[in-house]
């Protein structure tokens, strides 16, 4: 996916869920009075870190598009061989859910 051809790169892709930003403020701890990265850090990056210790290089990131303002949880992207593994990283997947109240299947999604 991250093969040049013709000149050009494919577009990024960001895999995981995606959030509408209210939704996102609500659905991890109910706390509309705090930022996504501070709800993300004490709330899901931190556990996350905690429950599986040989998983710390991978806690996955969050990104906030400032012009739509949807909040994804970043599991993998199309970047590089490495970051695509992560796709099929059922560890943190299933480590992910409980913490993120997630039902659905992770999925790609064009960035931005």
């Amino acid at each position: 996916m991250a093969a040049i051809v013709l000149n050009t790169r494919p577009p990024m892709y960001l895999f995981g869920w995606r959030y509408p930003y209210k939704q996102f403020l609500r659905q991890i701890i109910n706390a509309p009075y705090l930022t996504p990265q501070e709800i993300w850090d004490y709330s899901v990056a931190v556990p996350f870190a905690e429950e599986f210790p040989h998983l710390a290089k991978y806690v996955p990131l969050l990104y906030v598009d400032p012009e739509t303002r949807q909040c994804t949880v970043i599991i993998a992207t199309n970047s590089d061989e490495e970051s695509r593994e992560m796709a099929n990283n059922e560890e943190v997947i299933q480590g992910l859910r409980p913490i993120l109240k997630e039902s659905r299947e992770p999925c790609w999604y064009r960035y931005p």
